[in-house]
This record gives structure tokens, C-alpha cells and sequence, in this order.
């Protein structure tokens, strides 16, 4: 079976920087230049650490956030004592939409600019709207490291932004990120709130799941642990629920053999978005115009590093459309299946975005005939759908 992830270290990289001594903070930070721009950067314990901890230093009242976002993002504002405003997205980037961040744009507010599965929003119109309005902008861009927008990466047009290296990401780690800032005194300040966070996770327990989640991807033990997590968990084990309870105190800096790690795949990271942009580029061509599979559309002169590739399925519960897949030997991961809006008639493209949105491979071990075997088993699950007349014509008219 083809899993929905991989981690991109490979078994030597991961032992050397287990067993390693050496410890470069400063040479993994600037390794990582190219990529997220020249700025005061920082390593942080988690992108959600880091997004909660600038929330607290711009200490505007209220943030403005996309419907369809991972949940972490609204609990960081949650946690830091902000309102949260939510605005609809479009459907053929994920990204917020301008119009409707202008509405709600003012001084007192934070615009939280994503750019989701390292598709690249309208930055510039975002930018020039805080500008107008008085807003702050900071870029969320925990899925988009390696991602650029006419030439430049992506976190570079806001006040800060934030970059995730968690288990699903371009660079992962296990845990951690980067948060880089514009302006030198705010750096500062960022810095005194960072170093209140004290130690959570011990190095061997997070090494250890680190290690076991790239046994547990391999091809010949994932079948097994995808027929238990499904037993457990069903398709996603990801409701949508924020924490009832959470501190940034609780966690600390990157472990040293994370940077170790880290910097070993920084050496190499081009290779890696450059592999998963054939596959992206595989999926586009073959998927094209098949009828109930919408593909993900790209701003011009953008140059995704996509860490998902996201497909809608418009004419098939998404949930029929996996376990077809799956019983042809291909694993789907799920985003997110839900909204943070409470409000569906605000934020309908959201609502239909966690509706019908799964996520096709594309990390870097796959190789060419692996993307060509993805292909070929979508078209079947989706042929297989109609043949057994899965299609409900309701579901089709509602979404």
C-alpha cells in the first residue's frame, strides 16, 4: 500500500543525528536562508508556540483567520487571550480571500495570512490592506517552507512569520519550527517571551516517535499499521476539537539531534521540492479534466513547495472515495475535515473544502511509477464509484 506520508530523512541521517555530537544552531538557521529570506530568525518548540507567542507581542485584540486552517492555529489565539475572526476561502487555492479580510481588517486586529499546503495566498493585496486598514500582517507558513511568489519566499512581505517542522512538513523534525520577524525590536522582544518556555517532551520520547514513524510508513509494515489506526481511529483521527487545556511553558527549544537532523536535510532540501514538484506536476497532467476530481489551482508566478496536494471529490462522499482507494492499495491523508467557522452560511467554500478535500501523496521517496500507480488507482476508485452508483444525486446537488 502507498501511505499518505512519509518523513523525508532517510535511516542514516536520522542515526548520525541521534548518535551525533555537534550541535550548529546558527549553521541550520542560515542553511535554511534561501528559504524563508533574510530576517531575524528563531527556533521554536512548535509552530503553534510560535504563533501564540507572537500573538501575544503584537497584542492586537482580534485575528483574522482563515475558515479552512489547521485548528492549532486558532488555538494559539485562543490560548493568548485573542478573539478570532474567521473569513471564507477560495477554492482552488484554500487561501483566505482578500475582499472579505478588507471588510474586517482594522488597528486592532491581526491578519493572519496562510499560505495553505504551500500554495501561495494573495500576499501583496493582503499587504497593502494592512497597510490601509492599520492591521498587522504576520504569514503563516508552516506548510509552505521552500515556497516563492514571484521569485521571493514566501514570509517575507509581513511584520513575522512562522514555519512548522512537525511530522507532515517539507522539513520534519517531529516537532518544532522557525519564526523569523522583520524588525529588529520586536526580535528582541520575541526572544525574551521564547525563553519562557521550559522542557516537555525528553529527546528519547520524541526520537522514538520520530523513528517509529518511519518504520510505520515503510511498504512492507504500513498495511498493518493502516488496518490498526483505522480500526482505532477510522479514516482521520482529527476532529477539529481545540484543547480544553494548553501552555506554551510546557515546551522548550529544539532537542540537538533535531538541528542535527534538520541540517542534514537542509543540505538537500532542493532536491526534495524539486522531486515533489514533478509529482504535483504528474497529478496536474494526468488528473486534468476528469470529471468529479477538482485539482488545486496555482497563483502565476508562483513556485509551490507543496507539502499536500489536494484534490476535491465533487461527485463522491470523500469517505467512499477513500475506501476505494484504499482497497486498491492507496492511502489518503484527510487535512482538515472540518471548519473553524461555527457559522456555515459565513464560509460556505470552507464548509465544502472539508467536505470533499483529500490529499494525494507526495513526499520525495515516492518514485515515478509510484505517482503513475496513484493515478491510475484514483481513476479506478472514482470509475468504480459511478459503476457502483456511490454518486448520490442530493450529495451532488448540496455540494
Amino acid at each position: 500500500m502507498i501511505s499518505r506520508q512519509r518523513m523525508e530523512h532517510t535511516g542514516t541521517e536520522f542515526v548520525r543525528a541521534i548518535i551525533g555530537r555537534s550541535c550548529d544552531e546558527s549553521r541550520f538557521i542560515e542553511l535554511l536562508r534561501p528559504f524563508v529570506g533574510d530576517r531575524c530568525s528563531y527556533l521554536v518548540p512548535s509552530g503553534r508556540v510560535g504563533l501564540y507567542l507572537l500573538f501575544r507581542l503584537l497584542a492586537r485584540r482580534k485575528a483574522i483567520i482563515p475558515a479552512y486552517t489547521c485548528r492549532v492555529v486558532v488555538e494559539a489565539a485562543k490560548f493568548a487571550g485573542i478573539e478570532t475572526h474567521f473569513v471564507d476561502i477560495d477554492l482552488g487555492t484554500y487561501n483566505m480571500l482578500p475582499q472579505q479580510v478588507e471588510a474586517f481588517a482594522g488597528p486592532d486586529t491581526v491578519i493572519v495570512a496562510t499560505h495553505q499546503f504551500g500554495i501561495p495566498c494573495d500576499i501583496r493585496q493582503l499587504a497593502d490592506i494592512a497597510e490601509h486598514s492599520g492591521a498587522l500582517l504576520i504569514e503563516d507558513c508552516a506548510g509552505a517552507l521552500g515556497t516563492k511568489l514571484e521569485g521571493i519566499p514566501v514570509g517575507n512581505a509581513g511584520l513575522a512569520a512562522v514555519f512548522s517542522f512537525e511530522a507532515t512538513k517539507l522539513l520534519p523534525l517531529g516537532a518544532g519550527g522557525l519564526v523569523t520577524l522583520a524588525d529588529a525590536t520586536d526580535a528582541a522582544k520575541f526572544s525574551a517571551l521564547l525563553e519562557e518556555c521550559v522542557c516537555h517532551f525528553s529527546a528519547t520520547r520524541l526520537a522514538a516517535r520520530v523513528m517509529l514513524d518511519s518504520f510505520a510508513t515503510s511498504k512492507v509494515l504500513f498495511p498493518l499499521v493502516h488496518a490498526l489506526f483505522s480500526n482505532a481511529n477510522g479514516a482521520t483521527a482529527d476532529d477539529g476539537q481545540c484543547e480544553e487545556v494548553w501552555e506554551a511553558s510546557r515546551y522548550r527549544h529544539m532537542r540537538p539531534w533535531q538541528i542535527r537532523l534538520g541540517t542534514a536535510l537542509a543540505t538537500r532540501i532542493h532536491d526534495v521540492i524539486s522531486r515533489r514538484r514533478d509529482i504535483a506536476a504528474t497529478y496536474l497532467k494526468k488528473l486534468a479534466g476528469i470529471p468529479g476530481i477538482e485539482l488545486p489551482v496555482f497563483p502565476e508566478e508562483s513556485e509551490p513547495a507543496l507539502i499536500r496536494f489536494p484534490i476535491r471529490v465533487t461527485n463522491i462522499p470523500k469517505i467512499d472515495f477513500y475506501r476505494e482507494c484504499v482497497r486498491r492499495g492507496l492511502d489518503l491523508a484527510f487535512s482538515f475535515s472540518y471548519t473553524c467557522s461555527d457559522n456555515v452560511n459565513d464560509c460556505p467554500s470552507a464548509s465544502i473544502a472539508a467536505s470533499q478535500v483529500v490529499d494525494l501523496p507526495i513526499y520525495s521517496h515516492l518514485h515515478g511509477h509510484d505517482a503513475d500507480l496513484v493515478v491510475q488507482r484514483v481513476l479506478g476508485a472514482v470509475n468504480s464509484g459511478l459503476e457502483l452508483g456511490i454518486v448520490n444525486d442530493q450529495y451532488v446537488s448540496e455540494h
